[in-house]
């Protein structure tokens, strides 16, 4: 599923590139919402659930108590703060690569190779995780992520680098987003596992808006230098990795 996403990733940019010279942004645009239109119906059909619907109250505590759990608070904090710095490289990576002289139809190209990456290797994280265990993958890309953005990141000075960097990070980042899901679900009982998943999206939520929203700020404080955004990714992947770590610890 986490891999259909990043098949939109390669799919709507080329559209946009290839569709709006021709036929206009309204129209671009238009063609692109038909598209996930038809996309959407085709999802609400075949949609199913394996377990019996059961109505119940819902109420503000049903979604703060799972807070009151050592594991779950500190996945969410985990999810919070990887996903605070995993997204912007997404936001800024084709304006660096503008800075360093690459056209604009090329820069968009970077998105479509860390995203083409995504789509296999998010199949291939969820196997791994059946293998050495969920938790374990997920520190492991974590921490990888983190390396990746405070080394060949943090030190590309050309497009070349960039490309480099954009596929050997789309290998690592995507084992979170396939995942994060699942690590609910091993530290949750299966009737709560749909509240508790929605509680995580909404604090991933959240840490994305901030994530941008911090992320531009330190460009114009560092004088439209990406050090310092490169150095919050960085550090706060490094950090979500130390609390999974302690959350495998407190199962």
């Amino acid at each position: 599923m986490s891999s259909g996403s990043s098949l939109g990733g390669i799919v709507y940019p080329t559209m946009i590139r290839g569709l709006i010279s021709r036929l206009g942004f309204g129209w671009t645009v238009r063609s692109i919402t038909f598209l996930m239109f038809i996309l959407l119906i085709m999802a609400n059909m075949i949609v199913t659930s394996c377990s019996r619907l059961i109505r119940s109250p819902v109420c503000l505590a049903q979604f703060m108590a799972p807070f009151r759990e050592y594991p779950f608070g500190l996945v969410c904090l985990g999810s919070f703060l990887f996903c605070s710095g995993m997204f912007l490289l997404f936001n800024f990576i084709s304006v660096q690569a503008e800075v360093f002289g690459m056209s604009a139809a090329n820069t968009g190209y970077l998105v479509v190779v860390l995203n083409a990456i995504i789509v296999f290797s998010a199949v291939l994280q969820g196997y791994i995780a059946d293998c050495i265990g969920r938790f374990n993958i997920v520190i492991i890309a974590t921490a990888a992520s983190s390396i990746l953005v405070l080394t060949l990141w943090l030190l590309s000075a050309n497009g070349v680098h960039l490309f480099v960097f954009a596929g050997l990070y789309g290998l690592f980042v995507s084992t979170f987003t396939s995942l994060a899901p699942a690590l609910i679900g091993q530290i949750s009982i299966t009737s709560q596992t749909g509240t508790r998943i929605g509680v995580q999206s909404a604090v991933i939520s959240l840490s994305v808006l901030l994530g941008s929203l911090i992320g531009g700020q330190l460009i114009e404080l560092c004088h439209k230098s990406f050090v310092g955004l490169q150095v919050f990714t960085g550090v706060a992947m490094l950090m979500s990795s130390y609390v999974f770590l302690v959350a495998k610890c407190k199962l």
